[in-house]
């Protein structure tokens, strides 16, 4: 954990501030000496920890002034929305079990019964 931080630390100390100063992902990746899947996930680790990094056509960047921030801002929320949106249909699909038991509100226990055997037909009673 010591080695992460210490890597993360210097990820901040790599990635300047401003537009204008952005270093690309392969220059990172150099300069840690590691592969661009590891240096991503650096980068992605230090925005956890709290640092805003912006990454995007220009290179990897610090906010320098708060029209860059709220880009930064602007954009991961948006890629946070589109994530949201994307797994909504995945999470109402599991919430909709084909052969699901259900207990309705009379609870007839011998129909749950039924579908277990339906469901689990090698299991004897």
């Amino acid at each position: 954990m010591a080695d992460d931080d210490r890597t993360i630390n210097r990820i901040l100390e790599l990635i300047p501030e401003g537009r204008e100063n952005s270093v690309s992902l392969a220059y990172l990746a150099e300069m840690l000496k590691v592969s661009e899947r590891t240096a991503k996930k650096y980068v992605s680790h230090a925005r956890k920890k709290g640092t805003p990094i912006v990454g995007d056509q220009f290179g990897y960047y610090k906010p320098a002034n708060r029209e860059e921030l709220q880009w930064y801002y602007r954009i991961f929320r948006k890629r946070g929305l589109t994530a949201l949106s994307s797994i909504s249909s995945a999470r109402r699909d599991l919430q909709e079990v084909p052969g699901q038991l259900s207990i309705d509100e009379e609870g007839n226990e011998d129909e749950g019964e039924e579908q277990k055997e339906i469901i689990f037909p090698d299991i004897q009673k």
